[in-house]
């Protein structure tokens, strides 16, 4: 079957493994570092103080990798060889970039620690695993953009679920020789984590090397004239595709300042690493669902099907639904006991509460949030990315930093403690601003006209048509020949 013709639950399925896979990194870290011999989880805890800044790196990986993917893409749909190379060194060159501005912030993140209100022996291990990561990030995290976004652009989405479960799989091995041999504690989790994306990169480079060589012994080049630069044109998507995803470390940094101003805040923090990346794996379905969101609504509102596109976001969010809500029952009420044994808190209690409570909520966080995940993406599709900005804005800003703060300062009033009201807050703040995308997307869906087929995803073909030349056949509306099933 045609990639065109694919449906969005069998664009997104790959994508789906693919995600996970990638996933199991922060998982496979937080195992390893319950693992690790001391009387207190501070390696475990260590990890929660790192969520703020997980968060920013994603955000800096999804809006890069969304914005060269889609140039690219609407490179190859061009047939532009020029393009694609000068493509290709914008993005070598932002990459660069990233690599002194990776080090200062490194060292703002020792000055941060210095003034945090934690136990010295949380702020040796937080400072330990923050500073590896981060230094490193721009020689192996970020590097994986540049070939994964190529073998996306080509449609080849077994290819980065292959190098999402390889990389896994090494980082597995890497945290039992570091851990558990040569006894490196809680700098030996983040060595392995930092080494295993090489084997992931290592893959991808070797598949785009080939897709590259087939693809130009296939290609007549046919040179076009562009209205932005190459690095305008990968930034104008990458600042608004990240931007949902920069919002969301400031939601965690949040969080974060209150958990350390509560008594025992290493059992709190300990606590909230545990149910964070426990709520994040069973969203994790939705968050793959969206990168194939776009490309095909984009393609299909162009052609004014906008009543399939209802349809199929309408069975493939129940369909995910359904399979976010097995992960979630597993993971808080079926197994939450042995889940939270093996991470070695299952004696830890937070103000009386047993961790394994927080793991009761991992359902209703991702069902809350699954909505907005999905349907998000249709903004961009509909030519409408303000209205997406300032739903993320106001997701943020106005719902959940406000109902998380709120729960938190009520939890002596609830009689609970403040981690778990600060999650009942947090939860009912998703499903409101689920509620309104929900609501938004109906509306523009039935109301929006065609795009355009040569429309760009962000609502404008400025990006991609040609300056003094007649608009030739339109480019589609994901960038590419066809829509790019893995491209955000």
């Amino acid at each position: 079957m045609a990639t065109a013709d694919k449906s969005l639950t069998a664009l997104a399925m790959p994508l789906v493994a693919s995600f996970t896979f990638r996933f199991l990194f922060t998982l496979v870290d937080l195992i390893y570092a319950a693992q690790i011999k001391e009387q207190v989880p501070y390696g475990v805890a260590a990890i929660g103080l790192f969520i703020p800044l997980q968060s920013l790196f994603i955000a800096i990986w999804v809006g890069l990798s969304a914005g060269f993917t889609a140039t690219i893409s609407q490179a190859f749909g061009r047939r532009d060889q020029a393009r694609v190379t000068a493509l290709k060194r914008a993005m070598a060159w932002l990459l660069v970039a990233l690599v002194p501005l990776m080090q200062v912030f490194a060292a703002w993140v020792w000055y941060d620690a210095q003034h945090l209100d934690i136990q010295p022996e949380l702020r040796r291990d937080y400072l330990t695993y923050a500073l590896i990561l981060v230094c490193s990030m721009p020689f192996s995290g970020f590097l994986s953009i540049y070939p994964d976004s190529i073998v996306k652009a080509h449609h080849d989405t077994v290819t980065t679920m292959k190098a999402g479960l390889l990389s896994t799989v090494t980082n597995l091995l890497l945290n039992t020789v570091f851990v558990f041999t040569f006894d490196w504690g809680i700098a030996g989790i983040a060595w392995a984590t930092v080494l295993s994306r090489y084997a992931g990169f290592g893959y991808a480079a070797a598949r785009t090397r080939t897709l590259e060589r087939i693809r130009l012994a296939e290609w007549t080049p046919t040179p076009h004239a562009w209205v932005r630069t190459p690095l305008a044109d990968i930034l104008a998507l990458a600042v608004p595709g990240g931007m949902a995803f920069g919002l969301v470390f400031l939601e965690e940094w949040v969080i974060r300042k209150l958990l350390t101003t509560q008594p025992q805040p290493h059992l709190l923090l300990a606590s909230y690493a545990v149910y964070g990346r426990f709520a994040a794996l069973a969203t994790m379905p939705a968050i793959a669902t969206a990168v194939a969101v776009l490309p095909y609504a984009a393609r299909r509102v162009a052609e004014g099907r906008n009543a399939e596109v209802r349809a199929q976001l309408l069975h493939t969010t129940l369909r995910i639904a359904l399979l976010v809500l097995a992960i979630g029952i597993s993971i808080g009420w079926l197994f939450a006991r042995p889940l939270v044994t093996t991470l070695a808190l299952k004696q830890t209690e937070t103000a009386g509460t047993a961790v394994e409570t927080y793991l009761t909520l991992v359902p209703f966080a991702a069902l809350a949030t699954l909505p907005f995940l999905i349907l998000r993406p249709v903004f961009e599709a509909v030519g409408q990315p303000r209205i997406g900005a300032v739903v993320a804005m106001v997701k943020s800003l106005l719902l959940v930093i406000p109902l998380t703060v709120l729960g938190c300062t009520l939890a002596p009033a609830l009689a609970t403690d403040p981690l778990f009201s600060l999650l009942v807050g947090n939860i009912l703040a998703l499903a409101a601003v689920s509620t309104l995308v929900a609501l938004l997307c109906r509306r523009l869906l039935t109301d929006a006209p065609p795009t355009g087929a040569g429309s760009h995803p962000s609502g404008t073909d400025e990006g991609v048509r040609p300056r003094g030349v007649a608009q030739g056949p339109a480019a589609p509306p994901s960038g590419g020949a066809t829509p790019d099933p893995d491209g955000s």
